[in-house]
């Protein structure tokens, strides 16, 4: 009876206990909820102000959603899901300190607003020495990015960009040979792309990063490969005391430079830096390893200089050609 007994008893702990391994399996595999900042192009209330009234952003559009996507960094949303992006709203705000440029940002999301002034190409015309004719197609898009709160419209960033690309097809003299193809469509969707990059770069700004922590000497940055680059440098600052601004009532805490950190290997959402040098108020201190009160900043071009990186490309204000590597 007692042999009975026993086997009963482990027959049911095979049963329970694998069972509860695939519980725990299941709860091991669950996903956090998404925290990034949402972001929606309002397609349908773009201000033309071109000299083509009947001008299509689409194309455009889906460019800044592409590069937008991309860059993994926040959850781009399609216009129809403006209702939802208002609920999740109401429900969350995350803060954003850029180091007291921008301070006090709450918001769950944003909304680009779209000013264009010039969206189109022009031709231009040249001939070599040897008689050959070029018929240069000269693309412009230029525009006014309002980023807004996707909650209560207020403006927190408002910029021009602009880019200029240009394609050439050329008539051989000798051979009346004729190179033909659709050359200022092609410079066009160039502009746009690059214009595109440059929206993402200014949202960039906008957003915080922080430190993960630190493990076998490395200090671990959220900082994704959208971002960052193999020996880009970052300036840490640790957090001090809270402060109260009396006259607009936003709230801001100090930060001071800690250290300079150089990234060593990347990863999709993050990166490993390593320690070049030390602010002098904290030499010989460390990082706290699970990153709290510690954030991270682009590096100063007198930092650049002193280390030798390279100085961060800006998105320009004037019409301009090629494209720009650093976010910042």
């Amino acid at each position: 009876m007692l042999k009975k007994l026993v086997a009963l008893f482990m027959m049911a702990a095979g049963i329970i206990f694998p069972a509860a391994a695939f519980a725990y399996g299941d709860e091991d595999e669950q996903v956090a909820e998404d925290t990034r900042k949402m972001v929606l192009v309002d397609g349908k209330n773009i201000q033309n102000k071109t000299d083509s009234p009947n001008a299509n952003f689409k194309a455009m559009v889906d460019r800044i959603n592409h590069e937008l996507v991309s860059c993994g960094l926040f959850r781009v949303l399609n216009e129809e899901d403006w209702e939802t992006a208002l609920k999740e709203a109401e429900k969350s705000a995350v803060a954003a300190d850029d180091g007291g440029i921008q301070t006090n940002i709450k918001s769950a999301g944003y909304v680009l607003k779209l000013s264009i002034s010039q969206y189109g190409f022009s031709k231009e015309y040249s001939t070599d020495i040897y008689g050959n004719k070029t018929v240069h197609q000269v693309a412009k898009v230029e525009l006014i990015l309002r980023i807004a709160d996707l909650k209560n419209g207020q403006t927190y960033r408002s910029v021009n960009l602009a880019r200029q690309m240009v394609a050439g097809q050329t008539t051989l003299a000798v051979a009346g040979q004729y190179k033909s193809g659709n050359y200022a469509e092609n410079a066009l969707q160039a502009a746009c792309a690059e214009v595109a990059k440059d929206i993402v770069k200014e949202l960039v700004k906008l957003t915080p990063f922080y430190v993960i922590g630190v493990e076998d000497g490395m200090v671990i940055l959220d900082v994704p490969a959208a971002v960052a680059k193999k020996g880009m440098l970052f300036e840490i600052r640790k957090a001090g005391k809270a402060r109260v601004n009396r006259r607009t009532g936003k709230k801001s805490v100090a930060r001071k430079s800690f250290c300079v950190v150089q990234v060593v290997n990347v990863s999709e959402d993050s990166c490993d830096t390593r320690i070049v040098a030390y602010f002098p108020e904290f030499q010989g201190q460390k990082i706290s390893e699970d990153g709290t009160g510690f954030s991270v900043h682009q590096a100063s071009p007198e930092i650049l200089q002193q280390f030798g990186g390279a100085a961060p490309a800006a998105a320009p204000a004037a019409p301009a050609t090629g494209t720009y590597t650093n976010p910042f």
